[in-house]
């Protein structure tokens, strides 16, 4: 186990600068935010208590924790990253490990990897040593598995960019991406304690707003209603760049050409209601990702070359569209069918596979 803080100390006498910063979950071309504010070293001696993050009601388990989590903050100082890179690390430890430095893993449960063999994660975020991720020795010291996932993360293409939980679970590899979402607002309470960080509450979600390059599409809605399939003699997950183009607000994320105008268009009423733009967590993925994804997911994924991803015909979105019933998803299912976007039968409550993210373009009917 990790060290226990000899004492917890008033949060007044630890904060000698006060920082104020909107942390949202994700971020828009130009910055994160809270990617531009410096990370702040947290002082391992002094630690407020934190009392309303959902930590454990034991003192002494909850000083462990609270310590874990300065560790991890320094960490990814060291490192030279953000405050988002904070809340990142101690809302992945969170999900892993409940910032409880453990020395066991899933394999106590029969946990295996893919391939039958046995897992061999320890430490505050569960990284399996036996798997090149360091010693054992390494994954269990809190600092030094803390630094091991954040190199890790400055691996992901546009980690800031992306929804917190797409971020972690793109170095983690989880089975669930989302696993790690409801740990967001815990994180961002305990390093706006250790930080002295004062978190706006009004955003605090999971996208904040961007404002669209209007150069990149024209936000006209196209008429024309087809199920998503094969187009333009264009195989799937084969699609030449020429035929697709970025979206604008979601950095490394392409569709057809009339899927983003569409798109830009919904975004911008979505925009209306909420404030914030949608978050888009995938959308098109060539062949070569396909074959990875189902190496890495097996039955969860869709075999290579079927995939509606493939057609860059869908999006899967998250910022609590995620969720069945969310004031967001009901918003989506009401109105994004008049941009020629749904949610597909097979992926709503009642059918086959329930997948509240994945949304898929359809055209609009003509009037």
């Amino acid at each position: 186990m990790g060290r226990v803080a000899g004492g917890v100390a008033a949060l007044a006498l630890f904060l000698p600068i006060l920082l104020v910063v909107v942390l949202g979950g994700g971020a828009c071309v130009g910055g994160a935010t809270g990617v531009g504010t410096d990370a702040v070293r947290v002082n391992t001696e002094q630690l407020p208590d934190i009392a309303n993050a959902g930590l454990s009601s034991d003192p002494e388990k909850r000083a462990e924790q609270i310590l874990n989590a300065a560790f991890i903050m320094n960490a990814a100082t060291e490192e030279g990253l953000p405050v988002k890179a904070q809340i990142i690390g101690v809302q992945a430890a969170l999900g892993e490990s409940t910032l409880i430095n453990v020395d066991y893993g899933d394999d106590i449960h029969g946990v295996t990897n893919p391939d039958g063999t046995p897992t061999c994660s320890l430490g505050l975020f569960q990284q399996q040593w036996c798997l090149g991720w360091g010693t054992k020795e390494e994954v269990m010291d809190p600092s030094t598995s803390a630094k091991l996932f954040f190199r890790a993360l400055v691996k992901v293409d546009g980690w800031a960019d992306l929804e917190p939980t797409i971020a972690i679970h793109r170095v983690q590899r989880n089975a669930d991406p989302w696993h790690y979402e409801r740990h967001w607002d815990a994180a961002n309470t305990i390093v706006a304690a250790l930080a002295g960080i004062v978190v706006d509450p009004s955003d605090t979600g999971s996208a904040p707003s961007c404002a669209v390059d209007t150069g990149a599409g024209t936000g006209e809605i196209p008429v024309g209603w087809a199920e998503p399939g094969p187009w333009g003699g264009h195989q799937n997950g084969r699609i030449p760049d020429s035929q697709i183009k970025p979206l604008p607000w979601a950095p490394g994320h392409r569709l057809r050409a009339d899927a983003v105008d569409a798109l830009i268009a919904l975004n911008n009423a979505y925009r209306a209601q909420f404030g914030r733009d949608i978050a888009i967590t995938d959308a098109y993925r060539d062949y070569d990702t396909q074959v990875i994804l189902k190496g890495e997911k097996g039955g969860m994924a869709a075999t290579p070359g079927t995939s509606f991803h493939g057609w860059a015909l869908a999006v899967d979105l998250g910022g609590g569209i995620n969720r069945f019933a969310t004031p967001q998803h009901v918003w989506m299912k009401n109105n994004a069918p008049a941009y020629g976007w749904i949610l597909p039968a097979w992926a709503d409550t009642d059918g086959n596979n329930p997948e509240p993210w994945h949304w898929e373009f359809w055209g609009v009917r003509d009037a």
